[in-house]
């Protein structure tokens, strides 16, 4: 049974129509607000289903240009418009208004949502680490977002911004982010980076470094040096989860945790998009959905309106989305 959309969503299925409206009249192109193509896209959802996580409201069935996945919730990207349904523990699908409109990025974390609109990063949902309280800096010129367990990454001039829990050493970012990056993802305790083709990584791969009962063999900021030589030049994109790090390089997916992990052959050509759950792996190749890993939700059973026409890929806890556009 469909989960109902947050209230707040229903806004953003207005706000589409008055900009659906003004596009027609301007004619084909862009939609206005940051300049987001006028999407045709379908969400569509699979895997655990236990707070509507797994199900598609209606307002996100069409015109979707982007999606992300936290752990219960989701995001999508409508006409600038910010749509989030699932779980709302912490006030993760609660959109605020002024994430209604002119919005070109979003990122899920476990419970907190961010928006990039205008440069300036917006974020709600949890923040008992500071997850959700942005920093000054990041309030203009951010290009880029992403979102972990308890921290926020944001990409501004080239350089990496950091905020929340450092309990891996995640807000410890390496001097050489400081200029020249040009991606950043987050997984739940580690961050990635790609600068000049080469992934760059620190924090911790397993739970908090400072926490002995979760952590008793006592790793602490050990990503640095795990970043696999083939993944140190001509890689174009990057992705993360709980404590695995991916990235895609001349359409071959490249994965690592402590050591270089084994893929299924149909991911070693031909990828184009990467993304990452708790515990499965996507891949879109000649816009069909690849999935592998843990299955127990169904996660990573493929329905047949993902084989086709994929754009966008997202994971969360222990289900999946999909972005597809009519062939």
């Amino acid at each position: 049974m469909p989960h109902p959309i947050h209230r707040s969503s229903k806004i953003c299925a207005r706000i589409a129509l008055f900009v659906a409206a003004a596009a027609a009249v301007a004619g084909p192109g862009r939609a206005w607000g940051e300049g987001i193509p006028a999407g045709e896209g379908q969400v569509v959802a699979w895997g655990l289903d236990t707070v509507g996580q797994g199900s598609v409201p209606k307002e996100a069935q069409e015109g979707v240009s982007a999606v992300a996945a936290g752990a219960f919730h989701n995001l999508a990207l409508k006409q600038g418009c910010v749509l989030a349904w699932g779980q709302n523990s912490d006030g993760q699908t609660d959109v605020p208004a002024e994430a209604r409109a002119g919005v070109s990025a979003i990122a899920a974390g476990a419970n907190h949502s961010l928006a990039l609109k205008g440069g300036r990063v917006i974020a709600w949902g949890q923040n008992t680490s500071g997850q959700g309280k942005v920093p000054k800096e990041a309030l203009e010129g951010v290009t880029a977002i992403a979102a972990g367990d308890t921290h926020s990454l944001a990409l501004k001039g080239g350089k990496v911004l950091v905020w929340g829990s450092n309990l891996s050493g995640i807000l410890k970012v390496p001097s050489e982010l400081k200029s020249g990056v040009t991606a950043i993802a987050a997984g739940q305790w580690h961050g990635l980076a790609l600068k000049g083709g080469r992934v760059i990584e620190w924090g911790s791969l397993r739970v908090p470094a400072d926490d002995p009962q979760k952590n008793p063999d006592g790793l602490k900021q050990d990503a640095a040096h795990l970043v696999p030589e083939e993944a140190r030049a001509g890689v174009s994109s990057i992705v993360a989860n709980l404590s695995v790090s991916m990235a895609l390089k001349n359409g071959r997916l490249i994965a690592w945790k402590h050591e270089p992990l084994v893929l299924p052959a149909e991911a070693q050509s031909g990828i184009s998009i990467v993304a990452a759950g708790s515990s499965h792996y996507l891949a879109v190749r000649a816009g069909k959905v690849l999935a592998w890993g843990d299955n127990k939700h169904g996660q990573t059973t493929v329905p047949p309106a993902a084989l086709s026409g994929v754009i966008a890929i997202a994971g969360g806890f222990g289900h999946s989305l999909a972005l597809t556009v009519k062939q």
